[in-house]
């Protein structure tokens, strides 16, 4: 398991992903430690009418998180094919057929090398985020950060059932059925989109989205919001091991073609 898993891990060149990430955090913490939001800076700085200190620089840093948290997991979307494809390319997977391997260790190894993926991620989110909060005095800011990190596992558990939906498909069905059906889906859900607009109820973007309404509205509901931050690991998970049984299933019964 441990030679796949390195496999998994040079297929999508994780060595220079390990650099960018320790790269990005530590330059993070730097910005932050050096232009904290108690740091007078004229040109992003306002009072409102009650005398209190508005920084404009303490919001946007306290935003970055989200754009690297984004930005990742886009990348690890696209390693759901990219560790496959590779091994297709150079015939690994022809190779390991004939090695005296588990008849599920190469399946497994995929959906553990993306699990470890996202737990690391994880962690660094919160690195993030914790950074962001311990400099930041904005009101604001600090609300924006404190919404991000209870949203934080849903986000992760969503991306998870994602990853176990596409793993199923590559592995199952090969890269280009896979993709047909993905971009099938895509479209499907982008005509759906296009309806709404034309003949949903658009009440929500003619009333706006405010931080301010995400906010109460948690407030109000902190049962559920707590049940919900509870339930999405453990439901993900649950269907991420079940598409994992499902896939071995099929991958053991179906003949492939490796040329």
């Amino acid at each position: 398991m441990g030679g796949l898993l390195y496999n998994a891990f040079v297929s999508v060149r994780g060595k220079k992903m390990i650099r960018i990430s320790g790269i990005v955090t530590i330059l993070f913490i730097l910005v932050k430690r050096i232009f904290p939001g108690w740091r007078v800076i004229t040109r992003y700085v306002s009072y409102d009418k009650n005398g209190v200190m508005t920084s404009d620089l303490d919001i946007l840093l306290s935003l970055l998180p989200a754009v690297l948290i984004i930005t990742a997991l886009d990348v690890v979307n696209i390693w759901n094919s990219r560790c496959i494809e590779s091994d297709e390319k150079n015939k690994i997977r022809t190779y390991l057929a004939a090695l005296p391997l588990g008849k599920n260790a190469y399946v497994a190894s995929k959906y553990v090398f993306i699990g470890i993926t996202y737990f690391v991620l994880l962690s660094l989110s919160y690195v993030w985020y914790i950074t962001a909060g311990a400099f930041s005095i904005d009101a604001y800011a600090i609300q924006m950060i404190d919404i991000s990190m209870s949203l934080l596992m849903p986000v992760f558990s969503f991306a998870l059932l994602i990853s176990a939906e596409e793993l199923f498909l590559f592995l199952v069905l090969g890269k280009k059925k896979a993709m047909m059906i993905k971009v099938g889906v895509c479209l499907l859900l982008g005509i759906a989109f296009v309806g709404w607009l034309l003949f949903g109820n658009l009440y929500i973007i003619e009333e706006g989205f405010y931080v301010d309404k995400l906010v109460d509205w948690m407030k109000t509901h902190t049962f559920e919001v707590v049940l919900i931050q509870i339930l999405s690991p453990v439901i993900s998970l649950l269907i991420y091991f079940g598409s994992y049984k499902l896939c071995c299933w099929f991958y053991n019964r179906k003949e492939r073609d490796y040329d």
